[in-house]
């Protein structure tokens, strides 16, 4: 994705470590992060890890908060105030809206079956990405992280962590 370079150094993408014999699943359920087909590194997203890996990925950002103001089915990502992802089950199967270039959007749509124009947003500037052929967690990141980085650097420098203040300036290819 071009706006990658964009991408400040104080995000931390270094995959989470937990001590020796911690995990994050769920007692009475199977473990299947990472296996092919669960969402993890190794394989695409399912509909069922869609919805965690998001909340988590859209956390991990910098002043990043998340409410329900559309009722419990819909949750909001915000940074300053600014909505930049939604998780949703409204068309019936879970979907994450996310903000985008328009022009991007029209090539992870051919790329990806699974990304459609969003529902309920501008469907210039926002895309819907659901589970499906392609879609990992890797990808996910990396478009949760545009749309996040496109709003912080929307707000005003005032509203912005330090860091974000100015926009680096892209390297030369």
């Amino acid at each position: 994705m071009s706006t990658r370079q964009y991408r400040p150094e104080s995000i931390d993408r270094s995959p989470a470590r937990t001590p020796e014999g911690v995990t994050d699943s769920v007692p009475g359920e199977p473990e299947t992060f990472g296996a092919p087909g669960a969402g993890g590194a190794g394989g695409e997203l399912t509909a069922e890890s869609l919805q965690p890996v998001l909340h988590r990925l859209a956390l991990a950002m910098p002043l990043a908060t998340s409410d329900q103001p559309f009722g419990p089915e819909h949750t909001v990502y915000r940074v300053g105030g600014k909505m930049f992802a939604m998780y949703t089950e409204g068309i019936g199967y879970p979907i994450a809206n996310l903000k985008t270039d328009p022009e991007e959007s029209e090539v992870l749509q051919r790329i990806y079956p699974s990304i459609i124009p969003a529902w309920h947003m501008n469907k210039r500037h926002w895309i819907s990405v659901g589970a499906g052929e392609g879609v990992t967690e890797r990808v996910l990141e990396e478009l949760v992280e545009d749309a996040y980085l496109r709003v912080m650097y929307s707000l005003p420098k005032s509203k912005r962590p330090i860091e974000f203040r100015e926009r680096p300036v892209p390297e030369k290819h």
